[in-house]
């Protein structure tokens, strides 16, 4: 049977650094409605569907989706992990596009590519070099449930860096005209958002999605706007799960007595039958 893809936009009003950023206007629309236009380019994403909070500060972002025909949920405030997993269920799917509402930019060129090169994975990305803001990953439904037993919180992958040999995981290369990783594209402070309304301004045309490549380009050429939010900051659990990937999945240690003992990437000890599982699931 055809698994079923969504794609979740997920967000709320009482966002920490940069509060009712997701109804913030860019060239006459709002930071939601760019985020969908261009999750529609995606021809393999059966629904959008918002994913919030039951805060009541998050009615009018409710009625922005109504208006833009795009169902939603509402969950726990926090537990961002509950909504994905309850949206799914819900919608019968199987796969969910994952979009945080702070990437109004995101390529939704990329989300095509990890659709069309999609094998049953628990998790797919893109591995090539992104500017931040960019990318996209693709969960399966059965990942997002085990993350759920050891994580309640917003950053849905970061179990998944965690405990890696529990997932199947795999990374691909995308075309390295999307490789900007020196362009901060996200939207967490008041200096990203004067970046991203300058290039809508720039470039929106209504309905058509804001080209990437002629972004970049327009930044190659004009550093003093790519320098506008240079002194944003890296969210704390983004700079975390990026140090987990150069750290070994497994450490063997030997004993002063002989015995062997294996521990996780969380240093914590697992049994043999789990690391022989492990072994068996490698690809070499």
């Amino acid at each position: 049977m055809t698994p079923k893809i969504i794609a979740v936009i997920h967000g709320r009003m009482a966002s920490s650094r940069l509060p009712g950023k997701v109804l913030m206007p860019l060239a006459g629309k709002t930071v939601f409605f760019h985020h969908v236009e261009r999750m529609r380019q995606c021809p393999k994403v059966q629904a959008i569907v918002l994913g919030t909070s039951k805060n009541s500060n998050n009615h009018p972002l409710i009625e922005e989706a109504e208006q833009l025909y795009v169902p939603f949920y509402a969950g726990s405030e926090e537990d961002v992990v509950e909504r994905y997993i309850a949206i799914a269920e819900r919608e019968g799917a199987d796969i969910i596009v994952r979009c945080g509402c702070d990437k109004p930019l995101f390529s939704f060129e990329i989300v095509n590519v990890l659709l069309n090169n999609y094998k049953g994975e628990d998790l797919l990305y893109a591995t090539t070099p992104l500017g931040k803001g960019i990318g996209s990953e693709i969960i399966s439904l059965n990942a997002l449930r085990t993350v759920h037993e050891r994580y309640r919180g917003p950053a849905i992958s970061k179990v998944m860096y965690e405990y890696p040999h529990l997932f199947k995981m795999r990374g691909i290369e995308v075309d390295d005209e999307f490789s900007r990783p020196e362009f901060r594209l996200t939207l967490d402070t008041e200096d990203d958002y004067k970046l991203i309304s300058t290039l809508y301004d720039i470039f929106y045309t209504p309905h058509v999605p804001v080209d990437l490549r002629k972004v970049f380009r327009y930044l190659d050429d004009n550093p003093e706007v790519a320098n506008i939010n240079r002194f944003s900051e890296e969210k704390q659990v983004n700079t975390y799960v990026a140090g987990l990937e150069d750290m070994p999945v497994m450490t063997v240690y030997r004993r002063r007595d002989g015995k062997v003992i294996v521990k996780n990437r969380m240093g914590e000890v697992i049994s043999r039958n789990e690391f022989e599982k492990v072994l068996r699931n490698l690809e070499w």
